[in-house]
């Protein structure tokens, strides 16, 4: 008997392994998505305007043609969610496009140093919140430029720019640099 039970558990444990790993592969592969840029035709620029379109980034035809309106589309939307943008739709564009929020983003904090933090002072400052030197510096006039901002969006006013404040940055409207 209990040779039976370690038996039907050890199945049970592959068949949800095999289950995670073909769950796995299907998003990975749903995911993996062309390189599209300006000059490509067919399906995928179709799915790509769709989606531009539902994103309010993109109010043209669904022919399928990758152009330049599209690519400016494209770079819009990059720039919302913290992408270079050059208009190519890379897989990072894609997974952004997908979700529809920033992706990948570093945590930062007071203490923090680099492009991420001049980002999130751009962003404050064209928003009136931070009136200071974008310096790139996570210091106390920042820490209270993302505090106002973020009680002013009804996060937790704590001063870090996690996955939920840089979803609400990514709304803020902001210059096309």
């Amino acid at each position: 008997m209990p040779g039976k039970i370690s038996s039907g558990k050890s199945s049970m444990t592959a068949l949800i392994n095999l289950e995670t790993s073909q769950t796995s592969a299907c998003v990975t592969a749903w995911l993996r998505k062309h390189t599209l840029y300006l000059g490509f035709i067919g399906l995928y620029v179709v799915e790509l305007q769709s989606i531009l379109a539902h994103r309010g980034y993109y109010f043209g035809p669904l022919d399928g043609i990758f152009d330049t309106e599209i690519e400016y589309a494209v770079q819009g939307y990059q720039q919302k969610v913290f992408l270079r943008a050059t208009g190519v739709v890379d897989q990072k564009t894609w997974q952004a496009l997908l979700s529809g929020t920033p992706i990948n983003m570093p945590i930062i904090h007071p203490g923090s140093f680099g492009e991420a933090v001049k980002t999130v002072q751009e962003v404050l400052w064209i928003s009136d919140y931070y009136t200071a030197e974008i310096d790139g510096i996570f210091a106390s006039l920042t820490l209270e430029a993302v505090q106002r901002f973020q009680l002013d969006r009804g996060l937790l006013g704590n001063g870090v720019v996690s996955e939920h404040t840089w979803n609400a940055l990514s709304e803020m409207p902001r210059y096309v640099y």
